[in-house]
Order: C-alpha cells, then structure tokens, then sequence
C-alpha cells in the first residue's frame, strides 16, 4: 500500500513541477510527501474535528492542485484546451478523499501529456 502511495504521491509532484516549470521542494508544493502524508494522515485523524491536521493537509493539496489547474487554462500552449481543464476543476471542488484528489492529478497529468504528444506530431 505504502508503494502505492508513493506513486500517487510522484504523480502529483510531476503534475505541480510541469505545470509549473519548478523543481522539487515546498515552491507551489512541488512536493510528494504533501499526498504521502495526507494519505498516512487519514487512517488516523479523518474522524476528528475541522482543525485537525488532516482536514488542513487535504485542503492545501487540493488548493495547490486547483493553482495548477487554473494556471494550464491560462498557460499559452493549453489555451486551446480549456475544455479538458475545466471539468477537472468541478470534480476537484467535489473531492473528499485523497484518493479523488489523486485521481484528478493523474488525469491532469495524462492530458497535459496527450496533449503535447499532439502538438509535438502536428508540429
């Protein structure tokens, strides 16, 4: 489970760094262990109030996550790509569980990538 994690946690780390342009570390949240530990965090204190580390974790994920999706709808290259961005953005603000939000950083990442093998072939 733990290695299953870890790839969700890449995942994301790829997302935010090639939306970003950035390297690893806390700049944009360019970082995995922010999904690792939210993960590690729900087994333990999902139950407890709003304040618990948990719910902050979770929605600092998911506001790094939607600053990525807001910036591709702006950035040059995907401006035509709006329309596969967008729905992203509603289910984000539909999450609950790490898992939704690993699931929306996947297919963001798979989009970004579809859509510059594209542009790379027509180019």
């Amino acid at each position: 489970m733990l290695n299953d994690h870890y790839r969700k946690g890449r995942n994301y780390e790829l997302l935010i760094k090639k939306v970003f342009s950035c390297e690893s570390g806390m700049r944009f949240g360019a970082d995995k262990l922010l999904l690792i530990e939210l993960f590690e965090t729900e087994k333990t204190n999902k139950v407890n109030s709003f304040r618990t580390s948990y719910k902050r974790q979770f929605f600092l994920v998911r506001f790094y996550i939607e600053k990525a999706l807001l910036k591709l709808t702006k950035k040059k290259i995907y401006i035509n790509s709006y329309k596969h961005f967008s729905p992203l953005l509603i289910k984000l603000r539909e999450a609950t569980t790490p898992n939704d939000l690993s699931k929306i950083a996947n297919k963001t990442l798979s989009k970004i990538i579809a859509i510059e093998n594209k542009l790379k072939n027509s180019a």
